[in-house]
């Protein structure tokens, strides 16, 4: 038996660790049914998911939607088998590789950076695509060229902390995006007026030790000295914070080839030996037909805390996208899911039939107001769960609108002139890849175009929530989180902020005592020149006022705790007359205010 191939000696149960997980539904495959699988990320989803029939339709090469994603997508979704293939890996088989690196070590706080240069256009959105697709946690952006003329709204993204600094006369301007869930605060440092810098403190939890994060950018027209006293000066204050810091940007010094004129990377290098940094990249950074150049570095004074560091190119710009990993864990990114009601199947004739069968009046057989209102909410959930009844959604990720098919042609196209280029290195193919590149980005603007002019002209609400982050306010748009720094400990929970606040407001200084001022001389004055008025009493209300009142309800406000919606009282108006009525004159009779 051990002779036959595929026998094993002792087979045992069968392990269930192989099941496949469809994609969509996120249910488990049975056995007994063929799948379609993604080329790219061999994961698998039902054919009815998508809306395919599998008798009637072949698919030889699909890809999911995930994988279709700007920095998610492989280039071997737009290459055509019959289409020149190369024999050594290619720049987008690298490209390939960093994001498998990027996704598999989640868990970890990586760090980025990218010379944008100018985000103030189209490029804004494949930015905010890549942090919403949770490559990075901490990305620094350089040459943004904005300055206090663009409102900080117009460059949020959901979940990231933005601490832009302005273009100035010398720079071209920075931002960094932090991650909401990893600590992170603004850090004053010394002052540059050459070298753009921006500097953060960063903790992955509440008590873990911090590390320094600086952004740098080094304009080229300024000189050698300026910069190097600048960068020397800001490395000593750095290092008077933390011993552990990283430093992230595009200082213009060619580490590949350090002694080539003007010698500005062997400059570099000798500031690193001097102050113990280590650069973790070792790959060109920016390439053009006649020059591969390392000009995009992170510096580090800890390498041991790194995994690993590599760099891409991420069609943004003409600089790759370098990025390192830290060994230190960062909260894993869980999606948001909503509860809600489901008015698919909801019939208003039957919710009000099964309204008026509820025994509203048992309610206020209780002494407790909180009690007569806990009974009321019980009886009227109960119907309204078979009517309407609770599901959790997951928050999806948002789409990027421009990824139509015309603009998917154009990437396919694209990626093969490039790969051409990066083997033959013939100036006509770059010459080629160039205009297709240049072609894709006319393509993209113009889907952006048409999806803002196309949400410009529905109605008035949609055109102010189109335009709204591009306006001046006085309230920000800030991250949903909340940070108090108490002493050396930095607080994230809500709760635990709400206590520190309390606590604090209750055991204050003290109100200075103050007489009473019903002995004062001009509350006599006003009690002797106004005769006193009756007592304020509240009256009762009557079905008609209760009924005007739930037909007047906007269903587009939001659901309160107890997961009533508006909806579901303006629905049953017609039967929920009398209930409520009688609930709110019981607490009008009994002077309370339930605390539920």
């Amino acid at each position: 038996m051990l002779l036959l191939c595929g026998v094993c000696p002792s087979p045992g149960p069968v392990s269930t660790k192989d099941k496949k997980v469809c994609l969509a539904c996120s249910k488990t495959i049975k056995g007994n049914v063929k799948p379609l699988n993604c080329n790219e990320c061999r994961g698998s989803i039902h054919w009815k998911c998508p809306g395919l029939k599998s008798k009637s339709l072949t698919v030889p090469h699909w890809t999911c939607w995930t994988c279709l994603q700007p920095f998610n997508f492989s280039d071997s979704f737009f290459e055509d088998p019959t289409e020149f293939q190369p024999s050594t890996p290619s720049e987008s088989d690298v490209k390939a590789s960093e994001l498998n690196v990027l996704k598999r070590h989640a868990n970890n706080l990586k760090l980025g950076h990218l010379n944008v240069n100018s985000i103030s256009g189209f490029k804004f959105f494949d930015v905010k695509n890549m942090l919403t697709n949770n490559l990075l946690d901490i990305l620094v952006l350089s040459e943004t060229k904005i300055d206090d003329s663009y409102p900080d709204n117009q460059f949020y993204v959901k979940g990231f902390k933005l601490y832009p600094q302005d273009r100035t006369n010398f720079g071209d301007g920075l931002i960094i995006y932090a991650r909401s869930d990893p600590l992170t605060k603004n850090v004053k440092n010394a002052k540059t007026t050459g070298l753009e810098s921006i500097t953060i403190e960063v903790r992955t939890k509440r008590n873990s030790p911090r590390f320094i994060l600086a952004g740098l950018y080094r304009p080229p027209r300024i000189t050698k000295e300026i910069w190097t006293f600048e960068l020397e000066r800001l490395i000593e204050s750095i290092s008077k914070l933390s011993d552990d810091y990283t430093l992230l940007g595009d200082l213009n010094c060619n580490i590949l080839e350090p002694d080539k004129e003007p010698k500005l990377g062997r400059r570099l290098l000798n500031l690193c030996d001097v102050y113990n940094l280590k650069c973790l990249i070792n790959k060109p950074t920016r390439i053009t037909p006649s020059s591969e150049t390392l000009i995009d570095v992170v510096l580090t004074s800890n390498k041991k805390k790194f995994l690993h560091a590599g760099a891409f190119n991420p069609d943004i710009s003409d600089h790759h996208l370098v990025y390192a990993i830290t060994r230190a864990s960062c909260p894993k990114w869980v999606p948001k899911t909503t509860t809600r009601r489901n008015f698919k199947k909801f019939d208003a004739k039957k919710y009000n039939e099964d309204i008026c069968f509820i025994p509203f009046h048992v309610a206020s057989t209780f002494d407790d107001i909180d009690d007569v209102y806990w009974a009321w909410e019980r009886l009227l959930t109960d119907v309204l769960d078979d009517h309407a009844p609770l599901v959790q959604k997951t928050i999806a990720k948002p789409k990027p609108f421009y990824f139509n098919s015309e603009v998917i042609a154009a990437i396919r196209c694209r990626n093969q002139f490039k790969r051409k280029y990066y083997v033959t290195k013939d100036p006509n193919d770059w010459e080629k890849y160039r205009q297709q590149r240049n072609r894709v980005v006319s393509l993209r603007r113009k889907a952006i175009k048409e999806h803002f002019a196309k949400q410009c002209s529905a109605s008035t609400r949609e055109f102010w929530s189109v335009f709204k982050p591009y306006l001046y306010s006085r309230k920000n748009q800030t991250s949903e989180s909340i940070q108090l720094a108490e002493g050396e400990t930095i607080f994230q929970e809500q709760s635990k902020i709400a206590d520190i606040l309390n606590n604090h407001f209750l055991s204050g200084t003290g109100a200075p005592a103050v007489p009473d001022p019903k002995n004062h001389h001009s509350i006599f004055t006003i009690k002797t020149n106004l005769s006193p008025t009756e007592a304020f009493n509240f009256s009762s209300v009557s079905e008609s006022v209760a009924a005007e009142l739930l037909k007047s309800l906007n269903i587009r406000k939001a659901t309160g705790c107890d997961l009533i919606p508006p909806r579901a009282l303006k629905e049953g108006y017609p039967s929920l007359n009398g209930p409520i009525c009688s609930l709110v004159n019981q607490i009008i009779t009994r002077r309370e205010i339930p605390s539920i």
